[in-house]
């Protein structure tokens, strides 16, 4: 994947991001007591090291009908249905 001239953000690197959401959803998740379902969007978060890259990543998911949050450090991992953060 080329990164030449993409210092904060990368379309490639969104579209990648994009497709392995697209290929994870619906698969079976299995949680720690044994249970099964289906693996949802409020399941998955992204890392991304860039708010120009956590932005890219959101536009992208939310072209695909997907609705994304972001992480803000006040609420921590205890909001459990956020789906992407920016590490500062």
């Amino acid at each position: 994947m080329g990164h030449d001239g993409c210092s904060t953000e990368s379309v490639e690197e969104a579209e990648v991001v994009a497709r392995e959401v697209d290929r994870m959803l619906g698969t079976d998740w299995t949680n720690q007591h044994g249970e099964t379902r289906p693996l949802e969007a409020a399941d998955i978060m992204v890392v991304a090291p860039y708010n120009d890259q956590v932005n890219l990543i959101g536009r992208t998911l939310f072209d695909r009908g997907l609705e994304t949050s972001p992480w803000e450090p006040s609420t921590g991992f205890r909001a459990r249905r956020r789906r992407w953060f920016s590490t500062r």
